[in-house]
C-alpha cells in the first residue's frame, strides 16, 4: 500500500467522522449509516451549499492527508505490504465503530488523549499485528483522534453543544 492511499483513507475517515457530528447532530442510528455523500445531501438544501460543504470536507482530508503522508512514507519502510494494510485497515475499522457522540465527546472534556483511552477502552483492539504494527495502530489512532477533535472543537454546532452541556452541569450543581 502506498504511503499515499493511506494517508488518504485516513484522513477520509476523519473528515466523515467530522461531518457525521457536525451534519448528523446527536448521530442517529440510521444518519449514522449514511455515507457523507448522502448525509450532504439530506441535510443541505441546495446544490451551491451542498458543493461547497463538500469541498470543506475535501479540505479536511487534504489536511489530514498532508500531515500523516510524510510520516507513513518513513513508517512503511519497516512493514510489508500486508501489514500496511492491516493498520490502515484496522484504525479506520476502530474509528468507524468508535462511539463518537456528544456524550462522549463531553465525557472525554474534548482532550484527544482521554478520547483515544475510551475508544482503546471501548472497542475490539485488532488481532494479528506485530509488535511494529500494533505500535504504528496506535500512533495513527492516537493522531486520527488529535486531528479529528481540532475540527471537532472548531465547528459552530460543537461550541453550542458545549456551551449546553456546562449550563446542565452548573445547574445540576447548584440542585
Amino acid at each position: 500500500m502506498l504511503a499515499e492511499t493511506a494517508a488518504l483513507r485516513l484522513g477520509t475517515t476523519v473528515a466523515n467522522a467530522a461531518g457525521q457530528i457536525w451534519l448528523g447532530g446527536a448521530k442517529r442510528e440510521q444518519e449514522r449509516l449514511l455515507s457523507m455523500e448522502e448525509l450532504v445531501r439530506i441535510k443541505i438544501p441546495g446544490i451551491r451549499l451542498q458543493r461547497e460543504v463538500k469541498q470543506q470536507f475535501e479540505q479536511i482530508t487534504n489536511a489530514v492527508f498532508d500531515r500523516l503522508e510524510p510520516f507513513l512514507k518513513h513508517a512503511f519502510l519497516r512493514l510489508d505490504e500486508g501489514g500496511q494494510e492491516s493498520v490502515i485497515n484496522a484504525v479506520s475499522d476502530t474509528f468507524a465503530k468508535a462511539d463518537l457522540s456528544d456524550s462522549v465527546l463531553l465525557g472525554a472534556h474534548a482532550s484527544p488523549a482521554e478520547l483515544t483511552r475510551h475508544i482503546a477502552k471501548s472497542t475490539t483492539p485488532p488481532v494479528g499485528l506485530s509488535e511494529t504494527e500494533s505500535r504504528l495502530y496506535e500512533m495513527l489512532l492516537a493522531e486520527c483522534v488529535e486531528y479529528y477533535m481540532r475540527i471537532v472543537r472548531g465547528l459552530p454546532v460543537f461550541e453550542e453543544r458545549v456551551a449546553v452541556e456546562l449550563l446542565t452541569r452548573t445547574a445540576t450543581m447548584g440542585s
